[in-house]
């Protein structure tokens, strides 16, 4: 149930088939980002930082005078991940108590250690921070400067495992971080049931975060806006085996929402049925905005799809772990076009 991705919907381009070419935080962002696979790119985990050489997109809007800012919920995409590039402010600060401290050279070689070392689960604060607090800091930052043309990146990680109940009344009391940290070899039918019903409550509370976000952006804001709304990966909730993760390139995983609300025109509703890629978004955005698109990457137009110069889909080489870690094994695939055309 998901009421308010589906109204942004209604306003904007819902692509049906839009896939990530690989299933994992970092490296589905740094293809977001720069318009090309993570595999050309070398960042093929979360442990892997995007190279200064490779621009991103916010890079190239700081150029055109935008004020860029990017607020991150996880330390995924922390700015060890180089996806900071191109961002005048990029809030990644996970230290709970005292704001700014993750900054502080001393205290994010620490902070690595332990992720490395310890176990990251006993450590929700240091892993994830709440979308409330991101959304409340990227508000914040919006109010200075909502005036000027701006590039605003949020980032939410509350779908994602381990999963919480948000104090959801009627919610399963399961402890999702008990569960990953011991990594059981079976999930029993109940226990799988709870953790399906942990992730629609993570999904229902995402949904109203942005909701009310979204509600307070538009007031802050007088003017059109662009918004792009993109998942990286999917979840495994038990499928083939593989519970609540987001191992392999099955469709569970690969696949994921995408919908495009461009700021010019009358409003725009459609549904586009061919395959799409999360490496389309940066050229998709220069072109919304009237911008050059970029030669030598991967990312195609897809302004194309809705205004009905195009309906070829864009197929996809995939690549995926086979299980926690990278070195566990790849998998490695190919996504051909789902449409005729």
């Amino acid at each position: 149930s998901t009421p308010s991705i589906d109204e942004l919907g209604e306003s904007g381009v819902v692509f049906e088939n839009a896939v990530t070419p690989f299933p994992e935080t970092a490296p589905a962002h740094a293809s977001m980002f720069v318009g090309m696979h993570p595999v050309r790119m070398g960042v093929l985990s979360n442990g892997h930082a995007l190279h200064p050489r490779y621009t991103t997109l916010a890079e190239m809007l700081e150029e055109e005078g935008y004020a860029t800012a990017a607020f991150v919920s996880s330390f995924a995409v922390d700015s060890r991940s180089g996806l900071d590039q191109g961002f005048q402010v990029y809030d990644d600060d996970f230290f709970p108590a005292v704001r700014g401290l993750s900054s502080i050279r001393l205290s994010s070689y620490a902070l690595r250690a332990l992720m490395r070392f310890g176990n990251p689960l006993e450590y929700r604060s240091l892993l994830e921070r709440e979308g409330e607090e991101t959304l409340g800091r990227a508000l914040s930052w919006l109010r200075d400067n909502g005036r000027r043309p701006f590039f605003m990146w949020v980032h939410l990680f509350e779908p994602h495992a381990p999963y919480e109940t948000h104090g959801a009344a009627g919610a399963p009391t399961i402890d999702h971080r008990h569960i990953l940290a011991n990594e059981p070899d079976q999930y029993d039918a109940k226990m799988v049931q709870d953790l399906q019903e942990l992730y629609a409550e993570e999904v229902l509370h995402t949904d109203a975060l942005l909701g009310d976000f979204l509600d307070a952006v538009r007031d802050i804001v007088d003017r059109p806006m662009t918004i792009v709304f993109a998942s990286d990966h999917g979840e495994m909730l038990g499928e083939h085996g593989i519970h609540f993760n987001h191992h392999g390139i099955y469709d569970e995983t690969v696949r994921v929402p995408l919908i495009v609300v461009p700021h010019k025109g009358s409003p725009v509703h459609k549904r586009i049925p061919a395959q799409v890629r999360l490496m389309d978004i940066p050229n998709t955005v220069l072109s919304v905005l009237g911008m050059d698109t970029v030669d030598g990457i991967e990312s195609g137009d897809l302004t194309a799809f809705w205004n009905d110069t195009q309906d070829r889909d864009y197929a996809s080489f995939l690549m995926g772990r086979m299980g926690r870690r990278l070195d566990e094994g790849t998998l490695f695939g190919y996504r051909a076009a789902q449409t005729d055309g």
